[in-house]
């Protein structure tokens, strides 16, 4: 067994406060709408709450709402480890705890023939979870600095047959897809064949155990190839027990999200079910009515903003304030993207002619001449981007989606990459809220085929709450 070194030795954990934050601030959104909302719905003198004939004051319903609301976000953040690095776990945690909660609250008051008031009920659902979300998004935001600056990360153990570098495990490379994780040794293992014995076996587990031990890492991470050896992962397993670190094995299928996947027992063997790519009739169906939804409403409070854009727009050069553009659409059809224009008028055509700073097929260049005054504001804050509410709700986009690509990019496409092509585009997506044009071409790639694969509507809630965080920081927008 050769053991490689990392150069980067010291890892710490989240402080206390970091642990005990958020569920803090949960209690104290929980707390706070129960109470706000009650008193701006039902007044200072709320009254009574009819059940089975007996008269409950409010007060003391709202009181046992906010306690079982509470505890269901505390059963669903007891989570494993492994879940703990993942920051969109923590939304779905508040979405499904929310959401069974207000439905038991719901057949409550309709078997106990309760009086509840319906607008009580449903705008504390809304702004409680509308808080929660906001909650959590400042908390995984300070998580998220702490530990790109080098602060409470988690010590690791890499091991594989391979593995001199994150490169062989999926989604890593040197600096990406680790954020959060501080690898602190790599182990590499000869391969194990036939002639393997089980003593071999024991003594490299044995070795590996007392690595992970050493280097006091919260979790050893195993590739793909190393994980495919029933015996050693056995073997490991029981090794790794009482060393306080966690076992993760890399997975076989690249792409294939969480949501696709689970564990079935079929003759008496543990067997990895994956679900086939693609969602039901309904799950697209209500993908569109939350595409129509936020769009009408995006477009009902933010046209006084359009139309002052449009007249900045105007101002500051000639031509019109719409730019229209062709774009490919669900399934290669093309159709006619809108945007604020943010050039001068006829600058598309020069794009042969300047540096490009991006990879693969995408033009990007950071201090384009092309781009007017107003333009440079418009596309740091992805204002130019509004118009694009119009094609969403006429159905040629969706408010989350893959990238919307040129046709010319399109056209270097290899086979994988037409699988963005298998839904609608989006508004905002993956790319938007992982670092917009400071990603490279196989990094926008990885993110949404990721997304066509495993996509549903509370992560796409989740990449919306993103989104304004990410417009916000204005972090690779050019």
């Amino acid at each position: 067994m050769t053991v490689l070194t990392a150069d980067r030795r010291s890892a710490k954990h989240a402080p206390r406060w970091l642990r005990v934050g958020p569920f803090l601030t949960d209690v104290f959104v929980v707390l706070c709408t129960v109470s706000i909302v009650e008193i701006c719905v039902l007044g200072t003198d709320p009254g009574h709450v009819d059940v089975l004939g007996t008269e409950i004051p409010y007060q003391l319903y709202s009181v046992a709402l906010a306690v079982i609301w509470i505890s269901a976000l505390t059963m669903g953040a007891a989570r494993s480890a492994a879940t703990a690095l993942d920051t969109s776990a923590s939304y779905r945690r508040a979405v499904h705890a929310s959401v069974f909660v207000f439905l038991g609250a719901s057949v409550f008051a309709h078997f106990l023939k309760s009086e509840v008031s319906r607008t009580y009920t449903v705008l504390v659902f809304v702004v409680g979870l509308a808080g929660l979300v906001l909650g959590k998004s400042c908390w995984n935001a300070v998580d998220a600095a702490l530990r790109a600056s080098g602060s409470c990360r988690v010590p690791v153990v890499l091991a594989d047959h391979v593995c001199s570098s994150t490169e062989h495990f999926p989604g890593g490379r040197e600096g990406e897809g680790w954020h959060g994780l501080e690898i602190v040794q790599f182990v590499t293992v000869p391969p194990f064949d036939d002639s393997t014995t089980v003593d071999s076996v024991d003594s490299w587990v044995e070795s590996t155990v007392e690595t992970v031990r050493a280097t006091r890492a919260g979790y050893l991470i195993v590739g793909a190839r190393l994980a495919a050896d029933r015996l050693a992962m056995q073997r490991l397993a029981w090794g790794m027990e009482g060393t306080g670190a966690d076992l993760m094995l890399s997975p076989q299928f690249g792409l294939v999200g969480r949501g696709r996947v689970e564990m079935v027992q079929l003759g008496g063997q543990k067997w990895v079910h994956v679900r086939v790519a693609g969602r039901s009739r309904l799950h697209r169906f209500a993908k569109r009515v939350l595409d129509v939804l936020v769009s009408s409403l995006g477009l009902a409070f933010l046209s006084p903003l359009m139309l002052v854009i449009a007249v900045l727009v105007r101002r500051d050069s000639d031509g019109p304030a719409i730019f229209v553009q062709e774009r490919i659409g669900k399934g290669g059809r093309p159709f006619s993207m809108l945007k604020f224009r943010s050039m001068r008028t006829g600058s598309a055509a020069t794009s042969g002619v300047l540096r490009n700073d991006a990879d693969g097929p995408l033009f990007k260049m950071r201090d384009d001449p092309r781009v007017t005054s107003i333009g440079q504001r418009l596309r740091r804050y992805s204002l130019d981007e509004l118009p694009q509410l119009v094609n969403v709700l006429r159905g040629d986009m969706s408010i989350v989606g893959p990238r919307p690509a040129l046709p010319e990019e399109v056209e270097r496409y290899r086979s994988a990459e037409q699988r963005r092509l298998l839904l609608q585009p989006g508004l905002t997506g993956p790319w938007q809220v992982g670092g917009r044009s400071d990603l490279s071409w196989e990094q926008s790639i990885r993110m949404d085929l990721s997304y066509v694969e495993n996509w549903s509507l509370t992560d796409d809630l989740a990449i919306i709450v993103r989104t304004f965080g990410a417009v916000l920081r204005a972090r690779g927008a050019y």
